[in-house]
């Protein structure tokens, strides 16, 4: 009788101090839950690679489009992906779904990721774009160069960024 009250009253308290516990995130370049990133009301990846090493993840933007008057569901969210070096800089943007053709003026080119998933790649001497579409949502990298007219990574190298995302699991 005293050990099923003592194996209830331990169950209990396992319990409720998991209930109490913030959940952790598991995604391998994310260090600790990403702040301001709660509001962001749609599933989504952020990758799992980096051509260096993640010093710090953070929300570098988010607008839901209501501050600026838009009832039309287009959002955007950027997450910043910083190293220690200061040219390791890649911001990952997503949006709502859109067309793919060239609006930037950047030389583009048309290429695929891996699994087969159209994407375009812009170079306009000051920053380097991949941009694809998946499930609903338009994902880009964004690389502002260090040295104007130099590209900072190899096209195999943003792919292989692209390729590595996974669901990013909220807090």
């Amino acid at each position: 009788m005293k050990s099923n009250f003592l194996l209830i009253t331990c169950t209990l308290l396992l319990f409720l101090l998991s209930g109490c516990t913030k959940a952790t995130v598991t995604h391998p370049l994310v260090k600790k839950e990403i702040e301001g990133i709660e509001d962001f009301s749609h599933d989504f990846k952020l990758p799992t690679f980096m051509p260096y090493k993640v010093k710090e993840t953070s929300l570098f933007n988010y607008n839901d489009g209501k501050i600026l008057g838009r009832k039309d569901g287009n959002f955007i969210l950027e997450v910043s992906f910083r190293g220690n070096a200061e040219n390791e800089f890649i911001i990952i943007s997503i949006q709502s779904e859109i067309d793919l053709k060239n609006s930037t003026g950047a030389a583009e080119k048309a290429i695929r990721l891996s699994d087969g998933t159209e994407a375009e790649y812009y170079y306009n001497g000051s920053s380097q774009i991949v941009t694809w579409n998946n499930l609903g949502l338009n994902y880009s990298i964004h690389v502002y160069l260090k040295e104007k007219g130099k590209e900072q990574y190899s096209l195999e190298e943003l792919i292989k960024i692209a390729d590595s995302l996974e669901p990013y699991y909220k807090g």
